[in-house]
């Protein structure tokens, strides 16, 4: 072959390798985000243990070995469901709080979005907030989603510090890991004993305010309620 058509070939090979490339890396996302999907459903209906990473394999339409090319091991799988479940509930949550100020209206906003979101992903949030150091013995960390929610209630409180309406005196990092307990077990016993939406939002949202508020704000919030009971 004439060194032109050599070097002509050469030249158009790599802009093919390229999209080979890049089709390859586009495939390889999709097929983890089957398998994501496959295990979301498993883990929150089945539960982690019950879960076997053949059956998720099985259950995204994937061979076996498919699995390993893209998790080492079931808990890195499960750790990547609740990072990515977590991720979702939080544009949900930062979309609902766009323009709000002020705890009180930021602290209802929250809640609601956190609330229907639980409503439309029976058991996710349940499951995302699990501690996985229970199931990673050996690993020397793990990343808690438990923890970034309770950072993010933290700088709530902060802000109503910052307005008076929330105690001073408060360990916020305390009290957002607190708020992260009562959405886990308030919500999802609301749901599973069917107590009304504005009934269950209201309980959580008064039971929030009277621990953290200031006097002046909690006794605020009292009077407001017995007027809303009056009426």
């Amino acid at each position: 072959m004439p060194k032109a058509a050599t070097r002509k070939a050469a030249s158009t090979k790599e802009p093919g390798a390229v999209l080979d490339d890049a089709g390859f890396v586009g495939r390889a996302a999709r097929t983890r985000a089957q398998l994501l999907a496959a295990a979301r459903l498993l883990f929150v209906t089945r539960g982690y243990h019950a879960t076997r990473p053949q059956d998720i394999a099985q259950h995204a339409g994937l061979g076996h070995g498919t699995f390993y090319v893209h998790f080492p091991d079931k808990l890195a799988c499960f750790l990547a469901f609740t990072e990515e479940s977590s991720a979702e509930l939080g544009r949900a949550v930062h979309t609902t709080l766009d323009g709000v100020e002020g705890f009180e209206e930021m602290l209802v906003a929250a809640l609601g979005a956190i609330h229907r979101y639980a409503k439309v992903n029976p058991n996710v949030i349940s499951t995302i907030l699990h501690d996985p150091r229970v199931l990673a013995a050996g690993r020397e960390s793990v990343d808690l989603m438990a923890d970034h929610w309770a950072e993010f209630w933290g700088g709530i409180l902060a802000v109503g510090q910052a307005t008076g309406e929330v105690r001073r005196d408060l360990d916020v990092g305390f009290a957002g890991s607190a708020i992260v307990g009562i959405i886990r077990q308030a919500s999802d016993y609301g749901l599973r004993h069917g107590r009304a939406d504005d009934e269950l939002l209201r309980d959580m949202r008064d039971m929030i305010l009277h621990a953290v508020g200031s006097r002046r704000f909690t006794l605020s919030v009292i009077i407001a309620n017995n007027e809303e009971v009056a009426t």
